[in-house]
């Protein structure tokens, strides 16, 4: 994959899109559910966590990836995935494959290997939003109750926007985004991005020198490059009717991270993602709306072994295809004007193909379905419950032989409450859910992995899941506060142990719990001034009597992210981010180590000599902190970013 050199010599950004209104940075909660003149459904549980985050927040921050952006709200971690280099998201304790993740209604997530590869996604022209805990079964089935919805923002105001950003860094770091989106005759609603990332000569502090298997201190191929299109063309014949459809084409090659245990030249990881998605959203009079996904999924992972640094190719290392084919339906019945019913079906075929040692296909298809009530009542309170019914079918065919095993169903429940005030500035919330995760293929009858034994007698791990908190607006939408408290209990966790000294085993552990606080604090004042502090707290604890110690993996109890951004004249302005991570355990075949706690101050300035034209440096790790984000993977030191943009 080769990016174009070109592509990042005109550093500029021009955003040519709606206005903003003045509060968009704060957290106002996204509406229940409304059809807006554009036709766009946006939905949300009151009675729940939610942390809200629009694409304007996300681009102050300058991130890298989805992911960079995500932690900064409370309850989200990034952790290793699986020692690959890449990151996953974690919410509340549970793992990526445990949280429904929605782009456009598409889900992000299949029940093969119980993920796609997130790491290397952008999104941009995104409004994200997280409920957490006790959130709706509606999208909440076959996880851990926590949702991440991530959906393109629609301007229908401007005929035509452009929007390219654009940076340069040192380790070798290239960036290019751009947007280009419009519409014709308010009807007709079109926009395409594209985001492009390479990284190399991957420099690692000079602490780190100890490491024996570098054959260089300076990584010579390129730790990533990165590759993402992204198109969606809405048409709104009316008010009450809505359709889009959603291309996405992702493609990821990275090596793997600095190792004492393996040459790090020896794999390189090509992975590539291609998405797409039909989605319809109705209103029927004033009672009825009906919102309907049909989508399609595709994952490729390759990993070539090499020879050495001149990229001689010794073999295939491994490689799978993960196909999901899906459609997804909720229907909404509105039967008095603060009650509603809603009702949702949801089927995913997923079929896998790996080649590792062997050769083998599984396949699995689902049926989730839910039914839930909203009421919300003349005193301030609302009243939300559900159920949802969950059915799993797993197949597992070798060259030679077939695993069979039977279905597996699960009923969960969930049911919250909240009290608001009439202009919904303050609220208190609680809930209690009852829910339910599926083993993954992966889990069931393995990936074909040396030393890996599956269990195709596995059972569905299941948690219950108290949540509760407040949030208040002041000084019109300027300051949000939210504070949280959960308790999850978690019974038949599945997870890997060491079953001899070579080789592993899928189980499900009897118990673990996950607990915890978070805390947000976000102040806009007005488009000078934008701060937000987030903290969590996470006890993570497993209960099992079997257990060989109380840990579970890269949970770390205290996360701290903090983030000012001030511009004091149009001419100036500066940004600070502080990252307080603290210390967390890995079982590096059970022997528990610990990974130090560490800090991290990054610094910006961002200057406007003339009205449109924006210019911007960023020092990241900013005193050259040495760290890890995985066991035996030391991170690289002091980078720094050069951007400009231009505006009209």
């Amino acid at each position: 994959m080769k990016i174009p050199i070109t592509l990042f010599l005109c550093l500029l950004s021009v955003e040519l899109l709606s206005q903003v209104v003045k509060d968009t940075l704060s957290t106002t909660e996204l509406p229940e559910i409304v059809i807006t003149a554009s036709g766009f459904l946006k939905r949300s549980n009151l009675n729940t966590s939610i942390s809200y985050l629009p694409t304007e927040q996300i681009a102050l921050t300058h991130p890298e990836k989805i992911t960079d952006g995500l932690t900064f709200l409370p309850g989200i971690y990034s952790v290793p995935d699986g020692g690959l280099g890449g990151q996953t998201l974690n919410v509340r304790g549970f793992e990526q494959n445990r949280v429904n993740i929605f782009f456009n209604g598409i889900p992000l997530r299949s029940n093969a290997e119980g993920r796609i590869n997130i790491d290397g996604f952008f999104f941009t022209n995104a409004d994200i939003s997280v409920e957490k805990g006790t959130a709706s079964l509606i999208y909440g089935a076959n996880s851990s109750g926590n949702v991440i919805r991530i959906d393109n923002r629609i301007f229908l105001e401007e005929k035509i926007g452009i929007k390219i950003n654009s940076y340069l860094g040192t380790n070798g770091k290239k960036s290019f985004n751009g947007l280009i989106t419009g519409n014709i005759k308010k009807k007709i609603h079109f926009q395409a991005s594209a985001n492009l990332v390479k990284s190399n000569s991957f420099l690692i502090s000079k602490d780190f020198e100890t490491v024996p298997s570098q054959m260089t201190r300076e990584r010579v191929n390129s730790d990533q490059e990165n590759v993402e299109i992204i198109s969606t063309i809405t048409y709104t014949p009316n008010k009450n009717h809505h359709f889009s459809l959603t291309g996405m084409h992702n493609e990821r090659v990275f090596g793997y991270a600095p190792s004492t245990s393996y040459p790090r030249f020896r794999r390189m990881d090509y992975w590539k993602n291609s998405i797409v998605g039909l989605r319809n959203i109705s209103s029927f009079g004033n009672k009825i709306s009906l919102e309907t996904n049909f989508y399609f999924t595709f994952l490729n992972d390759t990993i070539n072994d090499y020879k050495d640094n001149t990229f001689t190719k010794v073999n295939q290392f491994s490689h799978w295809k993960d196909k999901t084919t899906g459609a997804r339906g909720i229907l909404s019945y509105q039967f008095t004007k603060q009650h509603q019913l809603s009702y949702s079906i949801d089927y995913k075929n997923d079929i896998h193909n790996q080649t590792w040692v062997t050769t083998a296909t599984t396949k699995i298809k689902s049926f989730l379905s839910a039914v839930e009530y909203r009421g919300t009542f003349s005193n301030g309170i609302s009243l939300n419950a559900g159920s949802s019914f969950n059915l799993y079918n797993p197949v597992n065919n070798l060259a030679n032989s077939s695993i069979a095993r039977k279905d597996l169903s699960e009923w969960n429940y969930q049911l919250s409450t909240a009290y608001s005030t009439a202009n919904l500035k303050h609220k208190i919330h609680a809930g209690y859910s009852r829910t339910s995760i599926f083993p993954r293929m992966l889990d069931l009858f393995g990936d074909v992995l040396m030393g890996y034994s599956a269990n195709p007698d596995l059972i569905s791990e299941t948690s219950n899941n108290v949540d509760a908190g407040v949030s208040s607006l002041f000084f019109d939408n300027q300051l949000t506060i939210q504070l949280g408290g959960y308790y999850s209990p978690v019974k038949n966790l599945i997870t890997t142990v060491k079953a001899t000294e070579t080789t592993y085993k899928i189980i499900n552990l009897k118990s673990a719990v996950l607990a915890g606080g978070e805390f947000m604090l976000k102040y806009s004042p007005n488009d000078n001034v934008f701060a937000i502090i987030s903290y969590s707290y996470l006890n993570a604890k497993n209960t099992s009597a079997n257990r060989t110690s109380d840990y579970i993996a890269y949970r770390p109890k205290n996360q701290l992210k903090t983030f000012l951004s001030y511009m004091p004249v149009k001419y100036l302005g500066f940004d600070l981010t502080y990252t307080a991570v603290s210390k967390r355990y890995y079982d590096n075949q059970t022997i528990w180590h610990e990974l130090p706690g560490y800090s991290l101050v990054d610094f910006g300035i961002t200057s406007k000599p003339i009205q449109h034209l924006t210019c911007w440096l960023k020092a990241y790790n900013l005193l050259d902190k040495n760290f890890v984000s995985a066991f035996d993977q030391p991170q690289p030191g002091r980078e720094f970013r050069l951007g400009l943009s231009f505006q009209w």
